[in-house]
């Protein structure tokens, strides 16, 4: 395979010309069909507009309310169920995430859905 190499002055002048060929002026624009004439409408007046009977409204069914979990929740056995993994200390004031260093050994008093809802019930969460 030939490749051909422009260098200096060779390279901007191949260049420029290989630009300027890909470049069409404006002028060069033609349509390649004539545009269709817009269609003149009459505006509509509400007489000209047709009537619809109204249709009666759907009557919205009633669901069941959804029951939302607890946000916290006591301890079953000393442990937090899987639902509530965040463990409070009440006496402590303290909020322990899995993963802390302390949750392990952590006897929980309640147990809260996550940090959220245990700092808004006053806890604060624990620093490691």
């Amino acid at each position: 395979m030939h490749v051909e190499t422009y260098t200096g002055d060779a390279a901007v002048e191949h260049f420029a010309d290989a630009s300027r060929q890909q470049e069409r002026p404006l002028s060069d624009w033609e349509p390649t069909a004539p545009l269709p004439e817009p269609e003149v409408t009459t505006p509509l007046t509400p007489d000209a507009v047709p009537s619809a009977a109204p249709t009666p409204a759907a009557k919205p069914q009633k669901k069941a309310p959804k029951k939302a979990a607890p946000k916290a929740v006591d301890p079953v056995d000393g442990q937090c169920p899987d639902s509530h993994p965040v463990k409070g200390k009440l006496a402590s004031g303290l909020c322990h995430v899995p993963g802390g260093l302390a949750y392990n050994r952590t006897k929980p008093d309640r147990c809260y859905v996550d940090a959220a809802a245990a700092e808004a019930e006053g806890l604060t969460q624990s620093k490691r």
